[in-house]
């Protein structure tokens, strides 16, 4: 078979992984455990303060030390609450989050697809080994995963090109025609694709508008539709 690609390198939060509903699981059980109101309103407060340090870690404004230890130090600061240590909290969260390996519906069976189709797949994720580790060791998905690639682990993270450059080398990737990275965040999944000069899929499944400054190669709204454009189909 003539195919455009051997090597699919995939993003995991919000491209596989639902990071959202295994975030809100997590968080619920740790304001239960902390004794935190488990309102929606206090949930969403959590997230928007997450959030904006990840975005700020994307543009490389803060290490991801700072991001994991400055979420509950500003989430608990918006609370008014100093009687709670916000590295305890943080260190209680990451074991929480860890056991959350909630997969999009469809997403067993697309790698499972592709793997049979001959593709060879790794994961290129941004974020903590503990959590990540814990999430996709569990998940049904890790078995068709030749590699998994954790950003704190390789000590550089989307979208710098040395994380790419430590992809390409280690899984022997000599023509970065024949690989693809395929993720929903635009700055640091296809802005890095961009720079380490591989194609890039957009999984835009929630339809946002694009920014015209980062474009992907080629871009998906559905796991079928991703299908498609790996297989080259017109």
């Amino acid at each position: 078979m003539d195919r455009r690609y051997d090597w699919l390198l995939l993003d995991a939060d919000d491209t596989l992984f639902d990071f959202g509903a295994g975030s809100r699981a997590a968080i619920l059980e740790l304001l239960a455990d902390f004794g935190i109101d488990t309102h929606p309103v206090t949930v969403e407060l959590y997230e928007a303060v997450n959030a904006m340090l990840w975005r700020r870690g994307d543009l490389g404004e803060l290490t991801q030390t700072q991001i994991a230890e400055g979420r509950f130090f500003h989430f608990l600061a918006c609370l008014g609450r100093t009687d709670i240590d916000h590295l305890a909290m943080n260190a209680a969260y990451k074991t929480a989050l860890a056991k959350q390996s909630i997969l999009f519906p469809g997403a067993l069976e697309l790698v499972r697809e592709l793997h049979e189709k001959g593709y060879r797949m790794a994961i290129v994720t941004n974020g903590l080994a503990q959590v990540q580790h814990g999430r996709l060791d569990s998940s049904p998905i890790a078995p068709f995963m030749e590699r998994v690639f954790i950003s704190e682990e390789v000590g550089a993270r989307k979208p710098e090109a040395a994380m790419f450059d430590l992809v390409c080398e280690t899984l022997g990737i000599n023509d970065r025609r024949r690989a693809v990275m395929i993720g929903d965040n635009l700055q640091s999944d296809i802005l890095g694709g961009n720079l380490a000069h591989i194609d890039t899929i957009w999984y835009n499944f929630n339809l946002a508008t694009r920014n015209d400054e980062i474009v992907p190669t080629y871009e998906a709204s559905n796991y079928e539709q991703l299908v498609v454009v790996i297989e080259g189909e017109k």
